[in-house]
């Protein structure tokens, strides 16, 4: 309103009540029976189940995206899961190995003094790799599996991964996947 890109008699129309809620990360409690309702709205019947340890990284992660990112966390969590339940792997990275910010290393600072930036509760420790696989591997797979559920359909699968058409292309091009049999 104070610019005048909104009127303000249509903010007075919608702005009957005000509800406070607080942000997802403040209710972990509320994770578990929002999850199971978000299944059941997106998995199908019958929906899948999480198992506990998947449970357990959603109670965990911050949900700065609140119940949006939730429900796409749970989208994607189904079309990566297999025999109706979702475990660890089908989750984003970002929900099973939370890394808190890494502090801003300066010129004056030593070599590896920010090595420790991942260390904490719900994290590896420091220098512990979980896999061999590089990156570039755990992405190709990533990219791999979102094409095969949804029968190699692209805009599905940029959809599905959180990405735009325009970055998978990219990747497939870039993993040399253009083709089904690549």
């Amino acid at each position: 309103m104070a610019n005048e890109s909104f009127r303000s008699d249509l903010l007075y129309r919608i702005n009957g009540f005000q509800i406070d809620l607080a942000p997802l990360r403040d209710r972990p409690e509320d994770i578990e029976p929002l999850a199971r309702h978000l299944l059941a709205d997106v998995g199908g019947t019958p929906s899948p189940e999480l198992e506990p340890a998947a449970l357990d990284a959603l109670r965990a992660y911050s949900w700065p995206g609140n119940v949006r990112q939730l429900k796409n966390c749970l989208e994607r969590a189904v079309i990566l899961s297999n025999n109706g339940r979702i475990t660890v792997a089908e989750l984003p990275p970002e929900v099973v190995r939370p890394v808190a910010p890494a502090a801003f290393v300066g010129p004056s600072s030593q070599p590896g003094a920010a090595a420790d930036y991942n260390a904490g509760p719900g994290s590896f420790a420091s220098g512990a790799v979980s896999s061999p696989t590089s990156l570039r591997d755990v992405e190709r797979q990533q990219i791999l599996s979102a094409l095969e559920q949804t029968g190699w359909h692209r805009g599905k699968t940029a959809e599905i991964l959180g990405i735009s058409p325009s970055t998978l292309y990219r990747r497939l091009r870039d993993y040399n996947l253009e083709r089904r049999n690549g």
